[in-house]
């Protein structure tokens, strides 16, 4: 039972379980509405309901008349058999539609009421009322735990499977293997054993051997290799060894400790005293600063917090690089960090309206031997560990929860909060009460919250360090016994003139390549193609070199992009960073190019949406246009006489069928509400007009000279079009 402190605020929710200290009974909360709390009592076969005010409620739980009791978790296993996972899904489909109908407080069904809607789902499903009462009832009083919607006998049944069969969560590449029964084990050892006598052999190499040996079978073909899922998969060998063995142990034996310590074991402590130099160790963080900003062109729309990334360093205590961003937990975050290592210090200043600094003040432009980060996403990923291994830059990351292993940053974000929140505090800065106020309240935009963390950051620098436990050099101590001041500033310079300065970054062309993204792209006459958009570096000599190249093929080229923008993509040729861009003479592209990698991949790459919502337009309009063309079709069925159709004077109708046509889409008769023709009177109408213009030929002797003369020159269609216009 969990014990209820009188100062500890007391809550109800669905699945809670209260025992009745008073009554010795157990209920289990099913809802709290309108400050009504709904129970049904457990261990009993019927529904019995209580329903008490939650003041009530709250006043016996204080009163310890009421104590919250505890539920076991039950957990399905993943191997559920069919007939169990279909008997789960039923069950779940008959509690919603039941909860549709008579929840979410379930009074009426509590009632000793006839049920007709109950009826009906228990119909539906081919199950008593009863049945339905019992599966609901046993999930209900069980705290909802999907574990109690299925017999409890076939939930065992499935997880006392024969051994043979492999346990766990498939493999991401579905590759098979089997279980790991104890002469499975047998064989891992025995091949384990093997590696560790000899130096040159890998895991590859053993695990190979031992299936040679224990997973050959004979066949109609000769004796092959064991199916994937009748043998040991790779993955499992490797699991196995570095997770039921000594592997370090085992990893001296085979190098020896010297060549192990040197290179093999794993960096544990960041201490001081393993710091040689200036610029050896720099600890980095991130945090989501506790200010709300504003947008900086509509001042009332609020953008949220900040996340300020720092690092410094861990020699001098010094600053070296920060960053201002929305980007939490993120690679571009992180990379914008080191970025800063690069940057020109007084041109960043001068964006801000700070005025220009000494160089020493703000060191820049050196590669760290070693960055210490907690497990952050952006520091864990590969594509970070990636960089640092091309910059040659060693990555350690803390053990969870363990911020001192980097307490100089840590301590730097709250040095920064206590230096800003004065100025902070009611424009925006959150409090533990007062959140709500600090959106109301906000006023600073990025670049004015950039402002003050640059300015934080110079003043940083110069200042002497405060903390009582930092050990200053032996030299610089003699310095401080004589009552001189020792600034950062001074640490820095005096670590670089002992131990000289730390290696450079590289050239800026290498330097921004390593923090972009690698992948791959193809190159074609038309251009450079890469995630749905085509590049083109129309200038570039050595681009049209690869595109003839190419010919009538496409070539696979190694690529880099920054996730920022989809507008530009680089690649390298004979050393040489090379741009191909996005053609921004096309409107739409153009607006395209300004879009970040992750912008436009959720607008135009998510296919399933975009199949989704074009299926819901377009379905139901091929429904109904399928509707009319059946329709139409039926019509002509009826109307067509039964008999076959004449295929003589087809060039005759159709002159008159044109002439018809002509008369019903005229201007007089679309626009000006005459009456067309009558349709359902067109075979008369025909009828009239092969009449007269077989009286035409009769009596054309009998016409007038003129008439004569003059419809001479006239051809057949100007003849009949003569006398429909008469008629």
């Amino acid at each position: 039972m969990k014990e209820i402190i009188t100062t500890t605020p007391i809550e109800f929710e669905r699945g809670d379980i209260v025992h009745d200290n008073l009554h010795n009974q157990e209920w289990v909360v099913v809802c709290v509405m309108d400050h009504i709390v709904y129970m049904f009592e457990r261990n009993t076969n019927s529904f019995n309901q209580m329903v008490l005010k939650l003041s009530e409620a709250i006043s016996l739980v204080r009163e310890q008349v009421w104590t919250f009791g505890t539920l076991e978790k039950k957990v399905l296993p993943d191997n559920l058999s069919k007939q169990a996972e279909l008997e789960l899904t039923r069950n779940r489909s008959i509690f919603k539609e039941v909860y549709d109908t008579y929840g979410p407080d379930f009074s009426q069904f509590a009632k000793r009421t006839s049920k007709k809607e109950l009826k009906k789902i228990a119909d539906k499903y081919s199950i008593s009322d009863k049945q339905v009462k019992r599966i609901l009832l046993k999930y209900i009083q069980n705290g909802y735990q999907d574990y109690y919607l299925i017999d409890e006998k076939k939930v065992n049944a499935s997880r006392n499977m024969k051994s043979s069969t492999k346990r766990g969560r498939k493999s991401k590449n579905d590759c098979g293997g089997i279980a790991i029964t104890d002469t499975v084990a047998k064989q891992f050892d025995e091949a384990i054993k093997e590696y560790s006598k000899n130096s040159k052999e890998t895991l590859n190499n053993v695990f190979e051997t031992m299936l040679g040996k224990y997973y050959m079978i004979e066949t109609d073909n000769g004796i092959q290799l064991a199916d994937y899922d009748e043998r040991p998969h790779i993955d499992q060998f490797i699991y196995y060894y570095r997770n039921k063995t000594d592997h370090e142990k085992i990893e001296r034996k085979r190098t020896g400790t010297r060549e192990w310590m040197n290179s093999k074991r794993p960096l544990r402590g960041t201490s001081r005293s393993g710091v040689l130099y200036p610029g050896f160790l720099i600890e980095c963080d991130e945090e989501e600063y506790p200010v709300y900003l504003v947008d900086k062109h509509e001042r009332t729309k609020v953008i949220g917090k900040p996340v300020v990334y720092w690092g410094i360093d861990n020699y001098s205590n010094m600053i070296v690089m920060v960053h201002v961003s929305f980007e939490n937990n993120s690679y571009l975050g992180a990379t914008n960090m080191l970025m800063c290592l690069k940057q020109n210090k007084n041109e960043l200043l001068n964006a801000y309206g700070l005025p220009p600094i000494q160089s020493e003040v703000w060191p820049s432009n050196f590669t760290p031997v070693l960055i210490v980060s907690d497990r952050g996403s952006e520091y864990i990923g590969g594509e970070l560990k990636r960089a640092c291994t091309e910059l040659g830059i060693l990555h350690e990351v803390t053990t969870p929860a363990k911020g001192s292993a980097k307490g100089t940053v840590e301590r730097l974000n709250e040095e920064s909060v206590n230096e800003l929140s004065p100025y902070l505090k009611y424009h925006g800065l959150v409090t533990l009460d007062h959140e709500d106020d600090a959106v109301k309240n906000a006023i600073f935009d990025i670049d004015q919250f950039t402002t003050m963390i640059l300015q934080f950051v110079i003043k940083h620098n110069q200042q002497t360090i405060t903390n009582p436990n930092f050990k200053y050099p032996p030299e610089l101590m003699k310095e401080l016994e004589k009552g001189n001041p020792i600034t950062r500033v001074q640490l820095w310079q005096f670590g670089i003139k002992k131990y000289g300065m730390p290696r450079p970054l590289p050239p800026i062309d290498q330097f921004l390549w390593t923090l972009m993204v690698p992948d791959k792209a193809s190159i074609s006459r038309k251009g450079l193609y890469y995630h749905e958009l085509m590049y083109f570096a129309p200038d570039d000599e050595d681009f049209k070199y690869l595109q003839i190249e190419a010919g009538t093929h496409s070539l696979s080229i190694d690529i880099r992009y920054d996730p920022r923008t989809v507008g530009n993509v680089y690649f390298v040729i004979n050393g040489k960073l090379h741009k191909a861009s996005i053609d921004v003479s096309n409107p739409i592209l153009n607006e395209v190019a300004k879009l970040s990698r992750k912008t436009f991949d959720d607008l135009y790459l998510k296919t399933d949406i975009l199949n989704d919502i074009n299926m819901k337009i377009n379905i139901p309009l091929d429904a109904k246009a399928k509707d009319v063309y059946q329709a139409v079709t039926e019509a002509a069925m009826v109307m067509h006489p039964n008999e076959k159709n004449v295929k003589k004077e087809i060039h005759a109708n159709n002159r008159i069928a044109k002439e018809i046509q002509r008369q019903n889409e005229s201007m007089q008769n679309t626009f000006m509400k005459e009456p067309s023709v009558n349709l359902q009177n067109t075979n008369d109408h025909i009828d009239t007009l092969e009449t007269k213009t077989t009286l035409i030929k009769i009596d054309d002797t009998e016409s007038s000279q003129s008439n004569k003369s003059s419809n001479d020159d006239m051809d057949d269609d100007e003849i009949q079009a003569s006398i429909m216009f008469d008629d």
